[in-house]
């Protein structure tokens, strides 16, 4: 545990607070991750026997000691209604800092650990690519990449997700970021029929859709899913524009998704340039011996 915090000391903690501690297998801690919002350390637990294994009465006193934090919480990923708690009471929602950009997150009740800080690095290369242009963010959650593309200069932001809660935070991040009236929209919708049904166009759309396939018995139907909802995506975005593609789905790989756009854009009838291939962010390392848990695609084209 203590490698794993030293490893995270190329953070700098005064503009990035959210980070991952340990990220399981890929710190040789197996079935064990710890997120850090700001002064609120979240662990989880994968699986019943990892929760079975691992002293978490222990692991929680030297997180207290060892960070300036004062609240411990442990979630299961099966049953999030039911938490463990250390130090002071556990807050629902915490104010965090990426990269500078204020996020509120919901440590109780959010996605994974209440946000998804493997795509922090991705997050900020958006906000380098956005400027002047009008974003399409789908799947939004909480607005993760319509922020950076708020703060790098987008013309306009379009936000859509189908869960109402996950896009009430989206807009709060928005004004608590201090981003413009007006430029920011949200929709409660289905991504995939929006974006199949939708006749408006933008010059960059962001598509990162939940993981779909969870076993390899999953894997076809997913990857079925992911062309359609990427061929959809690439005519609906203007002439030179950004297609930002990318999964979290362990179960498809590199090649897999290289595949998948290479189907998508033939069914659009385009083609394009890739600009960037990227993964997980450095805080979440993987073994050499693993590499199924390099999970995170990204790509950025230029079509």
């Amino acid at each position: 545990m203590q490698k794993a915090l030293d490893f995270r000391s190329y953070l700098d903690f005064k503009v990035t607070n959210s980070y991952r501690l340990f990220n399981g297998e890929g710190d040789k801690l197996p079935g064990l991750v710890c997120d850090v919002y700001a002064d609120t350390a979240v662990i989880q637990l994968d699986g019943q026997g990892a929760f079975d294994f691992w002293p978490k009465d222990d692991i929680a006193n030297w997180l207290l000691q060892h960070l300036p934090i004062k609240t411990v919480i442990a979630r299961s990923r099966e049953d999030k209604a039911n938490f463990l708690s250390w130090g002071d009471p556990a807050p629902t929602d915490v104010i965090v800092l990426e990269n500078s950009v204020k996020f509120k997150v919901n440590i109780i009740k959010g996605q994974k650990t209440g946000f998804f800080l493997d795509q922090r690095e991705n997050r900020e290369y958006i906000k380098t690519h956005a400027k002047n242009k009008r974003v399409l963010n789908l799947f939004s959650y909480t607005g993760g990449f319509s922020m950076f593309a708020g703060i790098g200069g987008a013309s306009h932001v379009t936000s859509v997700d189908v869960a109402k809660d996950a896009l009430d935070y989206a807009q709060d991040n928005w004004n608590l970021n201090n981003l413009p009236d007006g430029k920011h929209d949200i929709k409660k919708e289905d991504a995939f029929e929006f974006i199949k049904n939708t006749q408006e166009k933008w010059d960059m759309i962001i598509v990162d859709p939940p993981s779909m396939a969870h076993s390899e018995r999953d894997k076809y139907k997913a990857m079925t899913k992911y062309t359609e909802v990427f061929a959809d995506s690439a005519k609906r975005l203007n002439s030179g524009g950004s297609l930002i593609l990318s999964s979290c789905s362990s179960h498809i790989s590199f090649e897999d998704f290289f595949s998948m756009i290479e189907e998508a854009l033939s069914k659009a009838r385009t083609s394009g340039q890739v600009f960037r291939v990227t993964g997980q962010a450095a805080d979440h390392p993987f073994l050499h011996v693993g590499r199924e848990l390099r999970y995170l695609k990204f790509f950025h084209l230029i079509l």
